[in-house]
């Protein structure tokens, strides 16, 4: 999708900046890595989360997203992935009610 194609950048982008600031720098060979295979529209790659939503089933959101956010010294300064959490928990909430 082209009108998604900056936001998967940004939230690499977001999310390399965040693990720089908890001590926790990738490797630039992984974050090329993610960005080529994020950003390649052939690819039929989804992550566990994703499969896990599309399926309807539980998903890890606070060993994973929760903590990184509550890792990071604020967490306005990532909007995207804060904003993917907020989704993540609205999902969370409809299938529990």
């Amino acid at each position: 999708e082209p009108r998604g194609a900056w936001a998967i950048q940004e939230i690499l982008r977001e999310g390399q900046r965040g693990l720089i600031e908890i001590g926790m720098r990738p490797r630039d060979s992984a974050v090329e890595i993610m960005a080529r295979l994020l950003s390649d529209p052939a690819s039929h790659q989804t992550s566990s989360l994703y499969r896990n939503m599309a399926g309807g089933r539980r998903i890890e959101l606070e060993p994973i997203i929760g903590d990184f956010l509550d890792r990071v010294g604020d967490h306005r300064a990532y909007p995207l992935i804060s904003a993917a959490y907020t989704r993540l928990v609205i999902y969370l909430r409809s299938r529990n009610s």
